[in-house]
């Protein structure tokens, strides 16, 4: 006999699962404080490959002028304004990047509790069926 009760739960569970496979299980493998520097991590580096490709592109593109036209003191000047620049989109990635993975892992850990509880709803309901089975000796 099939119980409704069961497949709606089956039902809601996969499509929990399905839904969100992959912000699922992040609070499951990792700690808050993990999950957010590791993304904070892989922010930062790919800022600072994205710096260095533009400055690099930027200089390649001046390197004639940069050479003839500008004194040692004026490329200093040029290199320290590139430096705050750079520290500024630095500090800027990070703080967003830290908000937006503890939202991230707060709404999986939230996700996570849901899928959890029907889980122990649907392992509850067999638990009950199974020991009414044992009860009436229909194993």
């Amino acid at each position: 006999m099939v119980n409704e009760k069961k497949i709606r739960l089956m039902t809601k569970a996969a499509m929990i699962e399905e839904n969100n496979r992959r912000k699922l299980f992040i609070s499951k493998k990792f700690y808050n404080g993990d999950f957010v520097f590791f993304q904070t991590i892989k922010a930062v580096i790919g800022v600072t490959v994205a710096f260095a490709i533009i400055v690099g592109i930027i200089l390649i593109d001046g390197a004639d002028a940069l050479t003839t036209q500008y004194s040692v003191s004026d490329i200093s000047v040029y290199l320290r304004a590139l430096l705050f620049i750079y520290i500024g989109t630095i500090v800027i990635t990070v703080i967003i990047s830290i908000i937006s993975c503890t939202e991230k892992y707060y709404k999986s850990k939230e996700l996570m509790k849901e899928y959890s509880s029907v889980m122990k709803k649907l392992g509850r309901g067999y638990g009950v069926a199974n020991k009414q089975k044992r009860s009436d000796g229909n194993e």
